[in-house]
């Protein structure tokens, strides 16, 4: 668990390893995707709801992301853009992880804990880009590009999830709808 804090600041650093050098146990993949399932559950609560479906959904979301923008990057980089083939798997999830301090900010006033949160999200999307770039030496508008199919892909999957879910009774749509008018007017105050 130690090596994947490590390579985590290093890839917040931009210092970046061949992609064979992220290889991590299935408990530390476990354990990192439903930290991740655990901050979108405090981001979306509002939104979503509260309780243990909601929960195994948020993880569900990032499990899917994860495995998706993997796929994402292993199929488009080589297949369309002439990168060598790349084991991206290990190397997504550790940057995927550089959010992990957004759990710390919850103690922090609403402002800073939403601008430090903001700032590691968007940080983590450029470490990506450039860490995917350099690695499979492809351009940076090739990754990008490769970002957008995998924003489609990932989209129709979550809808297909989130129908499952509706279905199983877990989300009221209509309640949701409410639940969005009711932080619209909250923040038009």
């Amino acid at each position: 668990m130690w090596n994947f804090f490590k390579d985590c600041l290093n890839l917040f650093l931009l210092r970046f390893q061949p992609l064979t050098h992220y290889r991590y146990h299935w408990t530390t993949m476990i354990g990192v995707i439903s930290a991740l399932g655990v901050i979108r559950y405090a981001t979306t609560y509002m939104l979503l709801g509260k309780g243990a479906p909601i929960l195994v959904f948020c993880i569900i979301v990032d499990l899917v992301s994860w495995l998706v923008l993997s796929a994402t990057m292993n199929i488009t980089l080589p297949r369309f853009w002439g990168a060598p083939k790349l084991p991206t798997l290990n190397f997504i999830l550790v940057t995927e992880a550089l959010i992990l301090p957004s759990l710390l900010f919850i103690f922090l006033s609403a402002d800073v804990n939403n601008a430090l949160s903001f700032f590691l999200v968007s940080w983590r999307f450029w470490v990506q880009i450039f860490g995917l770039s350099i690695l499979s030496g492809a351009s940076l508008w090739k990754v990008l590009i490769s970002y957008l199919v995998y924003f489609l892909v990932f989209s129709i999957i979550m809808m297909f999830v989130l129908g499952i879910f509706v279905a199983l009774g877990v989300f009221d749509l209509q309640e949701m709808m409410t639940r969005i008018q009711q932080m619209q007017e909250a923040a038009g105050r």
